[in-house]
């Protein structure tokens, strides 16, 4: 069993800030992990609520909640909620708690820990801006009947800026597999496929094929739609073109779907035309 000596030091060396309330929602307790995530010393926190550092209409919203919870004598559950750092920015924190009961069940409290999420939260609103603008680039190539160099052209010139709010590094070379290998590498970074979801191959024609998993959230997206195959592809080869065009300096290759079933999407990716 931890001694309490052994006990703060563990508590206060996590990442999360470690709290403990009354039954009035009063802080008794916080760690000195909330400077790093609120701006404040952990004397200025005891004898506040959770409300106290919150915007008026959230700590209205998740007061609610609390007294529900406090209610039913319940855990919390990763409750998201916005709070106030001290120099006036908002935080999205994640709070999640056990209730503290005495001999005689009565509540006489609850402890826990809130996670700053707001990296997280900043990462999902990038990929949903990322899926939905390549969603409508996707669109706008299977529809329209446009020459296809001037079409994919345009479209990385709308899209140039977005890419580079990733982070994107193109590292040359005259391999076509490199720079597939570069998307999937860079799509991994951007949570739109885990490690594992796509796997990649070349046979003796210098086709590449890749494979996406029924997992991966491009396919998932896929799946609500009526088109399929065609969004799929056209998702993903506006990825690969990209790449491809960045890494090699050529476009000249044809992609397409070669299967789209419960266990995921495969698609072709051949060599047709020069520079």
């Amino acid at each position: 069993m931890l001694k309490i000596p052994d006990y703060k030091a563990l508590v206060e060396s996590i990442n999360d800030w470690v709290w403990e309330v009354d039954s009035r929602g009063v802080y008794t307790y916080v760690s000195p992990r909330i400077k790093n995530i609120l701006g404040y010393e952990p004397e200025e926190i005891i004898g506040k609520t959770p409300f106290d550092l919150m915007p008026p209409e959230e700590a209205e919203r998740i007061r609610k909640k609390f007294e529900e919870i406090v209610r039913t004598k319940s855990p919390i559950i990763t409750i998201e909620n916005v709070n106030k750092h001290k120099n006036g920015s908002l935080v999205v924190l994640e709070t999640s708690g056990s209730p503290i009961l005495d001999e005689k069940g009565n509540l006489i409290g609850y402890r826990g820990v809130d996670r700053d999420i707001s990296k997280r939260l900043e990462l999902i609103k990038k990929q949903k801006l990322l899926l939905s603008s390549l969603a409508f680039a996707s669109n706008k190539l299977a529809v329209e009947k446009k020459d296809v160099h001037v079409q994919v052209d345009l479209m990385f010139s709308a899209f140039e800026h977005l890419f580079k709010e990733t982070g994107v590094v193109f590292k040359p070379s005259d391999e076509p597999l490199n720079a597939v290998k570069q998307a999937r590498d860079w799509m991994i970074r951007n949570y739109l496929i885990k490690e594992g979801q796509m796997e990649i191959e070349k046979n003796e024609e210098g086709e590449i094929q890749f494979h996406l998993n029924s997992a991966c959230p491009l396919v998932e997206a896929g799946k609500s739609l009526s088109k399929e195959s065609i969004k799929i592809n056209c998702t993903i080869g506006l990825i690969l073109l990209y790449f491809i065009k960045k890494v090699t300096g050529r476009f000249g290759f044809l992609i397409e779907t070669k299967k789209f079933d419960e266990k995921g999407c495969t698609i072709k990716l051949t060599p047709v035309f020069g520079d």
